[in-house]
């Protein structure tokens, strides 16, 4: 008859070869979370940014969207850029985009299959109004 303490013993190699591959995962997750929130940050400061524009073009835009990006640290301002352009027909319009590089927490462990940041971009587009033209 075996004893117990033979498969106690099994059962912690099994949990020490899989734990660091639980934590892994774990911290990838946190990083995409990490990833949609500065995206969902960035596409709403952009889309604010853009409706102050369309009502104030002689305002300080950039400042009012560096105002919503507050959840993000160490963000430059000199990554958001503002365009005033028209179309076809003659109508005034504003771009602002922002394109920000993230850093992951696993960015060392990453480096290492290639991949150390990642570029997220945010537009908005919006015809200016008729008062402020």
């Amino acid at each position: 008859m075996r004893k117990n303490s033979s498969r106690k013993g099994q059962s912690i190699v099994e949990f020490a070869i899989i734990f660091p591959l639980l934590i892994f995962m774990l911290l990838v997750l946190f990083d995409l979370g990490r990833a949609v929130l500065d995206y969902s940050i960035l596409n709403n400061a952009v889309r604010e940014g853009t409706r102050f524009a369309i009502v104030q073009p002689g305002g300080d835009i950039i400042k009012h969207v560096m105002d919503q990006i507050s959840g993000i640290s160490n963000f430059d301002p000199s990554l958001i850029l503002i365009n005033f352009s028209s179309d076809n027909n003659g109508n005034k319009m504003v771009s602002i985009s922002v394109s920000y590089a993230f850093k992951p927490i696993l960015s060392g462990m990453l480096s290492a299959i290639g991949f150390s940041s990642l570029t997220i971009n945010a537009n908005s587009q919006m015809y200016l109004s008729p008062y402020a033209q």
